[in-house]
């Protein structure tokens, strides 16, 4: 597999390509979770099998915890300014439900 932007081609790293999946994944498990950030990050690095350059390599749960942060904040709904307004319905249920 070939990277080609331009002018500049060549071979792809796969450390690099594992780290990017790294990285979604983290992502997606933290909008779609509510594990804390720090346990997320920590059960995926053990989980993963790198080379350990590309472990060295790999983003730090303080350097990816922001960007994990907003994402959650972007899936919360916005706080409605006006005393009208919908709940929607996966926030109307608790956890006895």
């Amino acid at each position: 597999m070939l990277n080609i932007n331009g002018d500049h081609c060549h071979p792809c790293e796969p450390g690099k390509i594992q780290i990017r999946k790294f990285k979604q994944v983290v992502k997606i498990r933290a909008i779609n979770e509510t594990t804390p950030i720090t346990q997320n990050h920590d059960e995926k690095t053990a989980r993963i099998d790198l080379s350990t350059l590309s472990i060295a390599s790999l983003p730090s749960q303080r350097e990816i915890s922001s960007t994990l942060n907003r994402a959650r904040r972007l899936q919360a709904p916005r706080i409605s300014n006006s005393q009208i307004f919908d709940i929607s319905e996966s926030y109307t249920r608790t956890l006895k439900n």
